[in-house]
């Protein structure tokens, strides 16, 4: 991330070993807004009070636990959106890319790959197919893209697969696309950041 900063900016968030909540509750069936869900920094309440967005894990990058009543967690996605929000105001573009190989090295170094979902590689796994209002470019999520200054090469376009839960990676990022596609203004996408 320190290297992304000093390129520019990010509206990135990261909680590290803290659990928050996600961008889904209720086995999949509660999806979080392009807005606030009322949840972040708000006290669990007591089960037979709590709706969809309530029947969630908080996870961290190492462990997933049930949430405590009464107990208050950060929502990862509230404070996204308000970051991107906050970016927006102060009158920047607000641009995605959709790998986190931010120079050629990153996939070796890091495993750094993309985080585009096609529609046949959706439904084999099945997830939900991206969908856009504007036209998704040609090649989505298939094949190579060749990236030109300086970076050299070319790249999977295709999500890499975990090899412990068997699913695409990047299911953040695809959420993301999903909220900043519901937003009132432009947003820019580019393959790598």
């Amino acid at each position: 991330m320190e290297e992304v900063r000093q390129n520019g900016s990010t509206a990135t968030v990261w909680f590290g070993d803290e659990p928050v909540f996600g961008h889904n509750a209720d086995r999949g069936a509660w999806l979080h807004p392009s807005s606030e869900c009322g949840r972040d920094d708000i006290p669990v309440p007591p089960e037979k009070e709590q709706d969809s967005k309530w029947r969630s894990t908080v996870d961290s990058r190492r462990a997933s636990h049930e949430p405590k009543v009464g107990k208050r967690y950060k929502c990862w996605c509230c404070r996204w959106l308000r970051e991107v929000q906050r970016h927006h105001a102060q009158g920047e573009v607000i641009c995605c890319a959709v790998s986190n190989i931010f120079n050629s090295d990153w996939v070796e170094l890091y495993g750094a790959g993309s985080s585009e979902l096609s529609d046949a590689d959706a439904e084999a796994h099945g997830l939900p197919k991206e969908v856009f209002r504007n036209e998704r470019p040609k090649g989505w999520g298939q094949g190579r893209i060749r990236i030109s200054g300086g970076f050299g090469g070319d790249f999977d376009r295709k999500a890499p697969v975990h090899p412990r839960t068997k699913k695409p990676l990047g299911v953040g990022c695809r959420w993301e696309r999903q909220a900043l596609d519901g937003m009132g203004f432009p947003v820019y996408a580019f393959f790598m950041p």
